[in-house]
């Protein structure tokens, strides 16, 4: 086996892991673009965008950034909704 045919088979694999992690979390994602548990907040979400993009779901990216910004900036600019136990913790 030559090494271009090991990275090949490597390259395929991570491609196979990308794209179920990219199914798995747009299984997360709802009708209206909010994405998990929407009482936990901007935890629950904010790497999701990155996370989906990277994985090929750029549909599923647009839907929640679309709601993130319709939904999740406060009024002084800030991710939200926040968690009450995290409203002060920065």
């Amino acid at each position: 086996m030559t090494t271009n045919h090991l990275r090949g088979n490597q390259i395929n694999r991570f491609r196979i892991a990308r794209d179920k992690g990219g199914k798995y979390l747009s299984k997360f994602l709802h009708s209206d673009g909010s994405f998990g548990d929407p009482y936990i907040g901007a935890a629950e979400y904010y790497k999701a965008p990155a996370a989906l993009m990277a994985s090929g779901e750029t549909e599923s990216a647009n839907r929640l950034l679309s709601w993130i910004r319709k939904y999740g900036i406060t009024e002084e600019g800030d991710f939200g909704p926040r968690h009450p136990a995290e409203k002060n913790t920065y």
